[in-house]
């Protein structure tokens, strides 16, 4: 089936980064209809999300600690097929001493154990989260997240509608956003490992960059009967 699309809106783009939630916001794919008689079907994506990323030094100035951290929440309902959640916190870890030119610690991980709330102005956001770490020696340890998330800048909104024509179908998605610059603060905590001790936080400072953002994909697939 030939499907021609045509973009009515594009998204505003902010800093080079999209206010969408792009990795959890899939647009409507249609598919050829097994119905005869017409029919209207409705898919909806929410999701919502934070960002930062962090750096700080030791007192000597030698060691330098970067943090980058994603909480993300969406939720997908589809006909026929039910509800649908993704609950998950990314985490990355850099610990490099500058002066003997050495990398400490090289860690990464994903946990599903998480709370993330947004404001409903999209203008404050708490995550508490718990992340399975794996660091460059195979090893794991446990990170567990606690930060305030404030907006720093004016809200930002978009909205894009796109059309998608078949032989038989129309597909009609519309995303919408909104979201802002942020500064993050609080704690992330490290649990000792076999080459690591543990840190009681790695981010005693606020973040240097941040985001706050909310979206919705809705598709309505229109059957139109032979």
């Amino acid at each position: 089936m030939n499907m021609n699309t045509k973009p009515y809106a594009v998204g505003l783009v902010r800093g080079g980064r999209n206010l969408l939630l792009v990795a959890l916001l899939s647009a409507g794919q249609a598919t050829e209809p097994a119905a005869d008689s017409g029919t209207s079907i409705v898919d909806l994506i929410r999701g919502q999300s934070v960002s930062a990323v962090f750096e700080s030094f030791d007192p000597t100035g030698c060691i330098v600690i970067d943090v980058s951290l994603d909480g993300a929440f969406s939720f997908q309902r589809q006909p026929g097929t039910g509800t649908f959640t993704l609950n998950q916190t990314g985490l990355s870890v850099d610990i490099f001493d500058l002066c003997n030119v050495n990398a400490i610690m090289q860690a990464d991980g994903v946990g599903n154990s998480q709370s993330l709330q947004i404001s409903k102005d999209a203008t404050s956001a708490t995550l508490t989260a718990e992340v399975l770490m794996f660091d460059q020696f195979s090893l794991n340890f446990t990170a567990n997240v606690s930060l305030t998330f404030t907006a720093t800048s004016a809200l930002q909104k978009n909205k894009s509608t796109n059309v998608s024509h078949g032989s038989r179908m129309t597909v009609v998605t519309v995303i919408k956003g909104e979201g802002t610059d942020a500064q993050a603060v609080g704690t992330i905590s490290l649990t000792a490992d076999a080459a690591h001790p543990a840190i009681p936080n790695i981010v005693p400072m606020p973040s240097i960059e941040g985001i706050i953002q909310t979206a919705e994909n809705s598709s309505i697939t229109i059957i139109r009967p032979k």
